[in-house]
């Protein structure tokens, strides 16, 4: 009866090994697809919903050489450089969605010849989990 005990468990911790060994836990919450939300000049002084893991993108809401962006980091990654943000191309800005609550983004043209006040284009992203 000891021989059979002192196999038995090798055999059993074997067994429990290659269990946990499964590619996928049996229990894997589903996962959501990454939304894409394009913001256009329309919806500047709006709230745009959005989500963690989503994707932001804002087209340029005018013609301009030069951009000043802002936009809360603890809420936003932006996709781009620096540079790029100063000086989008026609596809505009690229953010991800990093964390949850409200976010302002504020575009502002920047004009160095002088003149009016340049223009500036905000819209709030009300971000949730």
């Amino acid at each position: 009866m000891m021989k059979l005990t002192i196999i038995a468990m090798p055999l059993v911790g074997l067994l429990a090994g290659l269990a946990s060994c499964s590619s996928a836990p049996a229990f894997a919450p589903a996962s959501r697809a990454v939304s894409e939300r394009v913001i256009n000049a329309a919806d500047f002084g709006t709230v745009v919903n959005a989500r963690r893991g989503d994707v932001v993108v804002v087209r340029p809401p005018m013609n301009a050489d030069e951009w000043q962006v802002l936009f809360d980091e603890t809420i936003l990654a932006s996709a781009v450089t620096p540079d790029e943000r100063r000086h989008p191309g026609a596809d505009g800005w690229r953010f991800t969605v990093i964390g949850t609550g409200d976010a302002d983004l504020t575009f502002t043209a920047v004009f160095h010849a002088g003149g009016p006040n340049p223009p500036r284009f905000s819209v709030t992203l009300r971000c949730a989990a």
